[in-house]
């Protein structure tokens, strides 16, 4: 189990179920990125995920989502699907580079939560959840991936541990183990390929930038 320094004040425990947001069309000179929306590809593969996140009985209190048009999507399916009737925010920061800072502003928001959904974008959850983790590697989401953590917290700490991920496909994976491995393996296939299966853009070799694409 991790441990992170923070001053967010929860529920004894909860869990944050981190999803990237399915397959969205591809980035074009014609069309701003938040305007991006999923392909059908991307619906019908996510409806699938989305009737696991149900099957396992997973019920969120609240699911919050990036504004970007391809999370917004991704969560309305979600919502739909589990037949959600909380509540659904749009949070302008998971658009961005959530950090901490903006993840502690949740749980403090919704400190008596049972599960919380995130839905946003690659690098950034990956990112996040390497910090909530305190794991050197970056975690790798593929897109439509469901990540779920629980969440402990002291008087000033949180501490978290990988519990399970749902696949891009589908597939429910409930041994933490074998969900790291998924996760790393993916991310370094991508990386070795120079590129992840959905499109997102890594660095070539002799970037001094280092950096990955936001997806």
């Amino acid at each position: 189990m991790a441990v992170y320094k923070s001053s967010v004040t929860i529920g004894s425990r909860l869990k944050v179920h981190f999803i990237r947001h399915a397959q969205a069309i591809e980035r074009s000179t014609d069309l701003p990125d938040e305007l991006r929306n999923l392909t059908c590809r991307g619906r019908k593969r996510f409806r699938k995920v989305a009737a696991t996140f149900r099957k396992i009985d997973i019920s969120p209190d609240i699911i919050v989502t990036s504004p970007k048009i391809r999370a917004v999507q991704t969560a309305e399916i979600l919502s739909e699907t589990i037949r959600f009737s909380g509540e659904l925010k749009v949070l302008p920061e998971l658009g961005e580079n959530p950090g901490m800072a903006t993840l502690s502003t949740i749980l403090n928001s919704y400190s008596m939560a049972g599960d919380i959904v995130i839905v946003g974008h690659e690098p950034w959850l990956g990112e996040l959840i390497g910090k909530l983790l305190s794991i050197k590697s970056i975690p790798y989401l593929p897109k439509g991936c469901v990540v779920s953590l629980k969440i402990f917290s002291g008087k000033s700490e949180i501490s978290a541990e990988l519990t399970g991920m749902i696949t891009g496909s589908g597939k429910s994976i409930n041994r933490s183990a074998s969900a790291a491995e998924r996760l790393f393996t993916k991310r370094d296939l991508a990386a070795n390929n120079g590129t992840e299966a959905g499109s997102e853009t890594f660095p070539e070799k002799g970037d001094p930038n280092g950096k990955r694409s936001k997806t």
